[in-house]
Parts: structure tokens; C-alpha cells; sequence
């Protein structure tokens, strides 16, 4: 794992997964797409452990997939590490 350190903000980086924007600096309207997400993501997985099916939820993982593409994540995982989910393995 490789960590920046910039303007206080870390970034993590993992299989080689660039982010373009930095935690928190993402546009106005990812940022909205993004809080939608994490508000039904901790609605129904309020200890942000996320089951495999969760892949079957063809409805969020779409989104995920979508954004995680936006904000230059490899995976999804990635990017559901870098805000704070867990995404367990089969």
C-alpha cells in the first residue's frame, strides 16, 4: 500500500488504483451521488461490513460501479475501502 499525504488529506492507493480526486474534493455532483450512496449503503449496513450479495442488489452495485469508475478506482472494493465499507470475501 502506498499513502500520499496532501493538504492534510491522505489517499490511499492499493492495485494500483489512482483516485483523481482526493477524499472529500470530489465534484459537486459526485459528491451528491456519492452521499446518496453512502446514506443507503449505512442504512442498511449501518456497521459498514457489506455482505457479498450485496453484488446481487443490482440497484446499489450499479452505482457503485459507476462511481467507483468516476473517481478512477480500479475496483469497487477499492473504492468501498476508501470510504470506510468493507466488502467480505466469498
Amino acid at each position: 500500500m502506498i499513502i500520499w499525504k496532501k493538504n492534510e488529506n491522505l489517499i490511499y492507493q492499493k492495485e494500483k488504483s489512482f483516485p483523481l480526486f482526493l477524499l472529500g474534493r470530489e465534484p459537486d455532483g459526485i459528491r451528491e451521488e456519492l452521499n446518496h450512496l453512502r446514506c443507503q449503503l449505512d442504512e442498511k449496513y449501518s456497521n459498514k461490513i457489506l455482505p457479498t450479495s450485496i453484488r446481487n442488489d443490482k440497484k446499489i452495485w450499479s452505482i457503485i460501479n459507476k462511481l467507483y469508475f468516476k473517481l478512477g478506482y480500479s475496483t469497487g472494493k477499492i473504492f468501498l475501502e476508501a470510504y470506510g465499507y468493507k466488502l467480505l470475501e466469498e
